[in-house]
């Protein structure tokens, strides 16, 4: 991946790549078989608050044309990420 002077978006934050497919002991979203938008230093990318809106698709090509000119594409097989309630209030 090469790096890359892009802005990004601060509505973006990202968990990296060694920690999405942790174990965890608590609640969880589980992604199967998913295209990634990856940031090459960041990690999986996630769009606005908590883990809830994963940059990803089922489809290559609708998350090519997605990403972001930061961006490069890759498909993994699982990924977790803390689940956390207060992500959907206010």
């Amino acid at each position: 991946m090469e790096s890359t002077q892009a802005t990004i978006d601060p509505r973006y934050h990202f968990i990296p790549l060694g920690e999405s497919t942790a174990s965890r002991a608590h609640i969880v979203y589980q992604y199967f078989n998913r295209w990634w938008i990856v940031h090459s230093e960041k990690g999986l990318a996630f769009w606005g608050k908590g883990f809830g809106s994963p940059q990803c698709n089922e489809n290559e090509s609708i998350a090519k044309r997605l990403r972001p000119s930061w961006g490069q594409v890759i498909f993994i097989t699982e990924v977790r990420v803390p689940c956390n309630v207060n992500d959907y209030t206010q």
